[in-house]
């Protein structure tokens, strides 16, 4: 006899609270290049549902500004690629970001987020790889005071579940996130967690 076979209604990622989506953009709010090009990033992460394997892959290019609309472009695992609209508070980080990188041709092909070394404080040029960009996530985190189980992965999550608990529909989310199965996008549906977490604080002595 076959074992019943496993259903998982949640996803494991680490998810965070509005309030600590908050106060991790306002504990970057320098105007140095190095803040603005971190702000974009997890802007990107936040508000576009992004992977951070395909955000590091960005070029310059691939933020499409059209005034008051803009287009982000993604290059998803499998060789995917993934126009999507862009949030206003990541276009505008976006827009700090690249004028104060000096990067003004549209069509530049270079990548958008660049390694510097933290003393000179100046790009190389060069894409930033996944471990840097894990790196300045737990250095942003930190300096938040997050949860050290805040992850990468946790922004797209926490946005999605933030989406849902907006009233917004699970087939736009499934939309934005690019998954292919409904099944992966309720993965990351966390509000159930918060009912059953009041509900339990209901028992009192």
């Amino acid at each position: 006899m076959l074992a019943p076979k496993l259903v998982v209604h949640e996803g494991k990622t680490p998810t965070f609270e509005r309030e600590d989506g908050r106060k991790l953009f306002e504990s970057i709010a320098g105007d140095d290049l190095l803040s603005r090009r971190d702000r974009a990033i997890l802007g990107v992460a936040m508000f576009a549902w992004g992977r951070i394997s395909a955000i590091v892959k960005m070029r310059v290019c691939d933020f499409v500004d059209d005034g008051d609309r803009a287009k982000l472009v993604l290059r998803e695992k499998g060789g995917k690629v993934r126009h999507i609209e862009c949030h206003h508070v990541a276009r505008d980080y976006l827009r700090e970001y690249k004028a104060a990188a000096g990067f003004v041709e549209p069509r530049d092909k270079t990548p958008l987020f660049q390694s510097a070394p933290r003393r000179s404080k100046k790009l190389t040029g060069l894409g930033l790889d996944r471990r840097e960009a894990w790196a300045m996530v737990k250095r942003r985190r930190a300096a938040a005071g997050l949860p050290i189980s805040i992850c990468c992965h946790s922004f797209r999550a926490s946005a999605l579940t933030m989406h849902l608990e907006s009233g917004g529909d699970i087939r736009a989310a499934q939309l934005i996130a690019g998954h292919a199965d409904i099944r992966t996008t309720l993965l990351y549906d966390r509000r159930s967690r918060k009912v059953q977490r009041a509900e339990v604080e209901r028992v009192q002595l």
